[in-house]
């Protein structure tokens, strides 16, 4: 924590303070203080830089901030999963035959580490001897477990192996004793579908990873699979994908996300704002109005269009709608090359910066803006 504390001062800590625990957390499951004191750190070093951290330089929730890109959020590892992904190395290579130092000891994992593990494989009965006979997915693609819940709950022994829950029948000695009804039919169902199962002493049992191309585990693919079921982001694309600094990417992403401060924004907060938009002194500044509405904004989209040769930046030809997202979209997705739409984000980017320098001079509002600004974006 100390060697962390001492990263985030200067341009290192970006880059080292979601990489320096990965040791850490593939070895040990860290205490929860831990990772909460680390996501502090890597929360004021994302919104404050070396500043002292403020609930004004907060933009974005850190649950959301921690999504993966395609899910609408900035990419930053989140921790919790982060260190999940990379325990579940242990439950892997201990399918290995090869002989290792630890086998034998207590493995670095918890009971959701387990149920991920045995969500994401699935495994080829030989001789029975490594699958678990309840939680191993061998049992016609899916684990008893899932097939037979009541059952799987009401058993003494949730730990054999395949082959040692079979031998002798001891699954069955595990789950009897006070069987209900609903037990009982699950008990019979498992039973029936039990007799067609041989297994091979001849061979080993194996394990595919289902989340990769080759079958083998890597912690980039556990970590993505806990986001599975999340919704997908329909401007992840063009906010992460375009070519352009890093700064405007991310200023793109908080703009998507209206996140800017605006007066609109400003007012909601009870904080000093000019409450007109300061190129047309007409109507309320939202970031709708800024850069689709404001008869200034459209000249300079009409003169953009005109010098890259673009006609879908040209106001005259934008889609009608009132989604802001779509209109990004719209925008960068016209059919003309990369190009439209790196000068799309950096015209976005510069019109705000220009604003920005414009509210810095207003004097109630030049201190708000400069502690949390249009463009304070410490990541670049």
């Amino acid at each position: 924590q100390d060697r962390a504390k001492a990263k985030v001062e200067g341009w290192q800590g970006r880059l080292l303070l979601s990489s320096l625990p990965v040791y850490l957390l593939t070895v040990v499951k860290a205490p929860k203080i831990f990772m909460k004191e680390l996501d502090k750190l890597r929360r004021r070093f994302l919104w404050a830089g070396d500043r002292e951290l403020t609930g004004e330089n907060c933009k974005i929730a850190w649950t959301k901030v921690c999504m993966p890109t395609p899910n609408g959020g900035a990419g930053i590892i989140e921790l919790e999963k982060f260190s999940r992904a990379l325990r579940l190395r242990w439950l892997w290579f201990s399918w290995d035959e090869r002989g290792r130092s630890w086998r034998g000891l207590e493995l670095p994992v918890d009971k959701q580490d387990i149920a991920l593990f045995n969500a994401a494989t699935s495994v080829t009965i030989g001789n029975g001897e490594k699958a678990i006979f309840w939680t191993s997915r061998w049992f016609l693609g899916e684990a008893p477990a899932t097939l037979f819940p009541a059952l799987f709950k009401h058993s003494k022994r949730k730990n054999r192996s395949v082959k040692d829950a079979i031998t002798d029948h001891k699954w069955v000695r595990d789950v009897d004793h006070s069987m209900t009804v609903n037990i009982i039919i699950e008990f019979v169902a498992l039973w029936e579908r039990l007799q067609g199962i041989e297994l091979r002493p001849s061979e080993d049992d194996r394990i595919i990873w289902r989340h990769t191309a080759d079958g083998q585990y890597t912690a980039k693919s556990a970590y993505q699979l806990q986001f599975i079921g999340t919704t997908k982001s329909m401007t992840a694309d063009i906010t992460w994908a375009t070519k352009a600094p890093p700064k405007c990417r991310f200023f793109s992403w908080l703009m998507l996300q209206n996140r800017v401060w605006t007066a609109t924004r400003l007012q909601i907060r009870g904080w000093p704002n000019d409450y007109f938009c300061p190129l047309c002194i007409r109507n309320l500044e939202t970031m709708y109005h800024l850069l689709q509405e404001c008869c200034f904004s459209r000249i300079i989209w009409e003169k953009v269009g005109s010098w890259i040769s673009a006609p879908a930046l040209k106001p005259a030809n934008w889609s009608q709608t009132v989604d802001f997202g779509q209109w990004f979209i719209d925008m960068g997705n016209s059919g003309q090359g990369e190009g439209v739409r790196s000068v799309t984000m950096l015209t976005v980017f510069e019109f705000s910066v220009e604003l920005a320098g414009h509210h810095n001079n207003y004097s109630g509002r030049s201190k708000m803006k400069r502690g949390c600004g249009y463009v304070q974006v410490t990541v670049a």
